[in-house]
């Protein structure tokens, strides 16, 4: 499966868990104010990424083979800003609907990706572009 079906799956999940065991961890507006803030940086982090992407016209799909090594852009602070923007989109609807339930769609999403679709890019970036790929990884984080 793609990250994005696993996004989906996992937000839809959340939400299917805040209805069906509503427990709120917090209930202040404020509260709900930052998850909607960390939706606003989550969406533009994604956005940005895609862009970024575009504009080297490399694939954004994991499926396709990557034509550049991107290190600008949000590429610069994380190796994987496009999944770091899903998270913190996951992470911030978690905040916004306030219950632990909703808390698990994050925390599935990074073991997810920190064991399926991210070791397999790094695998493939590591052969295509060898010693460009080590540099980057060694000075730039997995996810910042």
């Amino acid at each position: 499966m793609s990250p994005v079906t696993y996004f989906l799956i996992y937000l839809t999940s959340g939400i299917a868990l805040h209805l069906l065991i509503p427990y709120k961890l917090f209930t202040d507006p404020q509260i709900a104010f930052i998850g909607f803030v960390l939706l606003i940086i989550g969406s533009w982090l994604t956005m940005w990424t895609d862009s970024t992407l575009k504009r080297y016209k490399t694939p954004v799909s994991i499926f396709k083979e990557p034509t550049s090594l991107v290190l600008d852009g949000p590429f610069a602070f994380s190796r994987n800003p496009m999944y770091f923007g899903m998270l913190i989109l996951l992470f911030g609807f978690s905040v916004l609907l306030g219950s632990i339930a909703a808390f698990s769609a994050p925390v599935l999403f990074f073991i997810t990706a920190n064991t399926d679709f991210i070791p397999r890019e790094e695998k493939r970036l590591a052969k295509k572009f060898e010693e460009r790929y080590a540099n980057y990884s060694k000075n730039v984080g997995r996810w910042f």
